[in-house]
Parts: structure tokens; sequence; C-alpha cells
């Protein structure tokens, strides 16, 4: 059955959706409230308390299974109420998920503190790695810093000692040291993965472990600073700032000698600080805090300035091509296409207010679903928010319309931290509706008046 329906109006005080409060399970969403798990399937009537038999912190999904976190244990759902039970009890915390395994430290007196797998079942379930057999892991940490889809980096810092970094790819053959003997002073704060190089900051210095290798490659002394950078194909992009060049486009492709400024955009100290930066392939997209939109593949002949824009956000791939949400300097607002030439930077369709969204702290964002992208903008016949779709055409970009019983879908309010949730079937709008959180869903088509309002009692005890 296609529509769009409100599928719930929990009370707004004390409720939270984002982060770890809600994951998507197949087509399904799932979600917190009052320490209790609820789940929607998107159709009218379809949103139901799963379990409330534990005190319910974090929610999390793999492709298989839904893992809820509580003070004392770890529970498994499916999404059902008979398949919602504790399955591990431990002293810990959930780490993160790689693939079908749910990763997660542990504490018990055989093994003191070590990380944990598990796929869900009691086959699956053993420790990864016997990272320190020592009494002093007691008292420990583990974090992933980083993913690719074949492996995963963690660090293990005993209480008192230095931290180890292991890289993994699930198994505990698998699972081995690296970056053992490295003369590092500090902990590593930032790593970025490439397809055959990982990058790697400590104490504003920049770091390439290529693949196969246990020890890092030192490709740059001083002054990097991690936060800001971004991988594409397998070279780091990141801005650098100096006295004599101010803040500018640099790149590392692995050794000292390919890592450099890439050009002086602005020649002298007036480089600009850059404020968004995003990968199409293996060329690198930026914005400078001017709104000038650069292009760059790493190389100076081919970084250049493709438009000057007065706001632009939300960067997507789409249709080979990027998507995004900007206002030019002529006040042409909406929604705009590049390729990565000047010629093929174009406006696909106009909004009258759409940099109202981009400067009221709404994220911005634009979501994929089967052959369309999906966004939040404004056109002169309202002057609130409405959900749009485009299929990469000016004639094919449309509000999507909605009448939720007798009250228009513009009452949605689209409020901070809002987020556009994807699924198999369809999209799930979190947001405000009448003051009150709502979760509404669409199939991207089609529109029913259908109301369906559940309140969400809270828990007494």
């Amino acid at each position: 059955e296609r529509g769009t329906y409100a599928l719930t109006d929990p009370a707004g005080e004390g409720v939270y959706y984002g982060g770890s409060d809600y994951a998507t399970l197949g087509a399904s969403l799932f979600f917190i409230q009052n320490d209790a798990l609820w789940g929607t399937t998107g159709q009218p009537l379809s949103t139901q308390l799963i379990s409330d038999a534990g005190r319910f912190t974090d929610l999390i999904a793999t492709t298989d299974y839904l893992f809820l976190d509580t003070p004392d244990a770890i529970w498994r759902s499916d999404g059902t109420e008979n398949g919602t039970t504790q399955f591990i009890t431990l002293i810990g915390r959930i780490l993160g998920t790689f693939g079908n395994l749910l990763l997660y430290s542990e504490q018990n007196d055989a093994d003191g503190w070590e990380i944990w797998r598990t796929d869900g079942t009691q086959v699956g379930t053993y420790l990864l790695k016997d990272v320190f057999p020592d009494e002093s892991s007691f008292w420990a940490s583990f974090n992933i810093e980083t993913q690719t889809d074949d492996f995963f980096i963690f660090r293990f810092e005993p209480s008192g000692g230095d931290p180890t970094y292991w890289r993994s790819d699930g198994t505990t053959l698998g699972t081995t040291q690296v970056l053992e003997n490295m003369p590092f002073t500090n902990r590593i704060d930032y790593f970025y993965s490439g397809k055959q190089t990982i990058y790697l900051e400590e104490d504003d210095k920049l770091w390439a472990l290529q693949q196969g290798e246990t020890e890092a490659d030192l490709v740059m002394e001083e002054g990097f600073w991690g936060f800001e950078a971004i991988i594409a194909g397998d070279s780091l992009y990141f801005p650098e700032s100096s006295e004599l060049h101010g803040e500018e486009p640099w790149v590392s492709m692995g050794t000292s000698e390919t890592t450099g400024m890439i050009t002086d955009l602005h020649v002298g100290y007036a480089g600009l600080f850059f404020q968004e930066m995003y990968r199409h392939q293996n060329l690198l997209l930026f914005v400078q805090t001017n709104q000038n939109l650069w292009v760059s593949d790493g190389t100076e002949t081919n970084t250049f300035l493709l438009k000057s824009f007065d706001r632009v956000r939300a960067f997507t791939e789409f249709n080979d091509a990027i998507y995004f949400l900007a206002v030019d300097e002529e006040e042409n607002a909406g929604l705009w296409r590049t390729d990565g030439t000047i010629d093929g930077t174009v406006l696909v369709h106009s909004f009258s207010r759409v940099w109202n969204s981009l400067e009221s702290g709404i994220p911005a964002q634009i979501k994929l679903f089967r052959e369309h992208i999906y966004f939040f903008a404004q056109d002169e016949n309202s002057n609130v928010l409405n959900l749009w779709r485009s299929d990469g055409t000016s004639e094919g970009t449309e509000v999507v319309q909605a009448t939720i019983g007798e009250t228009d879908f513009e009452t949605l309010q689209i409020y901070y931290g809002t987020q556009i949730t994807v699924t198999s079937k369809g999209l799930y709008l979190i947001g405000w509706r009448n003051g009150e959180r709502a979760i509404v869903f669409t199939d991207g088509e089609n529109f029913v008046n259908t109301r369906n309002i559940i309140d969400l009692p809270r828990r007494e005890d």
C-alpha cells in the first residue's frame, strides 16, 4: 500500500531521535522512547511497542539484527516481541558494527578487558583477540578508529600504558598488531582509509600506512590538522595554513614527495578557510568561506573555480553527477548539478526561498531513493519547508504533496536535527508536528489522507 502516513506523535519532552536512538532493519524503523523499543513498518496502525523489558539506552543495527545496550547487558532483536531477548550479560560497552558483526568490549575475570565480536548467534560470539594477556587489562579502553569493507582498525589502551593499534577482518587469525614500532609520542587522533593507503595523524604529523604493511611512513613532519581532511581515491586532501600562503588546498598521495600544496588560490596571506569538502570519484569539490565552489584532481592544472555562490550545502552523487542546494550571487536559489566542469555546473530547478533552510540551522540534506533524490526546500507557494523530489531534470522536480487527516502536510515543521532515513520500501521523516515529535513515512510517490496518531506513554517506574 502506497502513501504517506503520520506514524507516531509521542510526547516531545525527553524524546530524542538521532544517533543511536533509532535504526532501520529491512524496511522497518525502530526507535527508543522512555527506555523501550518501538517499531513501525511504515503502514497505518503498524507502530507498536516491541519490548519494555530492559532499560534500553542505545540502539544499533547490523545486517541481520538489532542490538540494544543496557547498563549490564546487550539485547538482541529481530524486530519482534518474542525475538527481543537478553543476549549477553557483561560489564562493557558496544563499540560499533562491521558488516554483520557487532563489536563490543567486555570485562571478565578470565580475560580482563578485551574486544569481542558477535554475529547474533552463540557460535558466532567469541573473544576476537586477546590483545593484552595481562591483569592490567582489567582497566582498559577500546575504540574503533577506521574501517573499510574489508577490515577495521581498533585502538587498545590499558590504564597507565601506551595505546596499541590492531587491524582486523573480524576473525581471530585476521587480527594483527600494526604500528608496533613507530616512534609515536602521542595517541593517534585521526585515521583516513583509502583503497590502498591508510593515513593517520599523530602530534600534527601525517603518516601513511600502505596495504599489507605494519609500519607507516612519515609524509609530513608538522602542521597537519587531521579533522579537516578527506579521502578521494587513494589521495588525501586537506587545507593547510602557513604564514606565506594562508590556508590553501594540499594533497598527499602516500609519500613525502607527493605531499604538498596543490596551488595558491589566493596569493599572499589571504587564504580562506574551507567550509565544505566532498569527494566525487577521484575529484575533490570544496567550498571556501566566501562560498566559492572549486574542483581539483590533485594537480595545479586541474584545480579551478566552478562557480561563486552565496550559500551552498548538501552534496550528493546521483546519475554520474553531483547535486547540491545553493544560492548563487545573482540570488538564483535551488537545486544545482555539476559534473566537475564549469559548463556542467548548472541550476536544475529554482526555489524562491531555499536559502531559509540553509541558514536556519536545519541540516540541509539530499537522499537517494530508487530513481529520485529527495530534499527539503521552499517555493513561492509555501512559507515552510516541503519535501521535494527530482529525477535530475527541472521538469522532473516536484513537491511531494500530502494531506494527513484534515491537516496539511506543511504542518510537519522540519526542526533542528530532522533527518530523512531511507529504507528499501520508502523514506521516514522524523520531525515535529503541532509542537510534538512525529514520524512520517512516504513511499516517495503517492500520498493518502491517512492519519494515525499514537501516544507513547511514559514509563512510570
